[in-house]
């Protein structure tokens, strides 16, 4: 009996699981793009391998926003310029967002916010085709507060893709 308990329990998890991963493929597949401007840090970690860490001009205006505020997280709404950069509005306070406004999680860690994610990572030996990167690419569902990071872009807001063997 407790066999088929462990079973059964590890099919949930694997389903749940499957369902998260295909519903942020959709998001890739049918999404909105936006894109923030990057500011430059430290690109590599040698412990974890090969990765960038993000940082973005939006946590400048981000950190005067919440100087003296106690948030320990919460969320950031920018809105998306006719470039399809997103600049900074304000903190979410609850509001509705307006049909250009798109939400973003942050954490503030250290009394400095990070929006999430702030790492990208790549192949081994890639680091070169990145240095170039000046945006990060978001691609959001229709309620503009799911996204996942697509990738990294030039400053022609070209996707860079070192091989062709990532499929955009």
């Amino acid at each position: 009996m407790r066999k088929l308990l462990y079973a059964g329990f590890g099919l949930v998890v694997l389903g749940l699981l499957n369902f998260g991963v295909v519903q942020k493929e959709q998001v890739l597949r049918e999404g909105d793009g936006l894109y923030l401007k990057l500011q430059p840090v430290d690109p590599r970690s040698l412990l974890q391998g090969d990765f960038m860490r993000l940082g973005f001009e939006v946590e400048t205006e981000l950190r005067s926003a919440l100087e003296n505020k106690p948030i320990r997280a919460g969320g950031v709404v920018v809105t998306k310029g006719t470039d399809e950069v997103g600049n900074y509005v304000r903190i979410d306070d609850g509001r509705e967002l307006a049909t250009n406004e798109y939400w973003l999680h942050f954490t503030n860690v250290s009394w400095r916010p990070n929006l999430v994610p702030n790492s990208f990572f790549f192949q081994e030996g890639e680091a070169s085709a990145f240095e170039t990167a000046e945006y990060a690419l978001f691609v959001y569902d229709a309620s503009r507060k799911d996204y996942v990071l697509r990738g990294l872009a030039d400053e022609n807001k070209e996707l860079i893709n070192p091989r062709s063997t990532l499929g955009f």
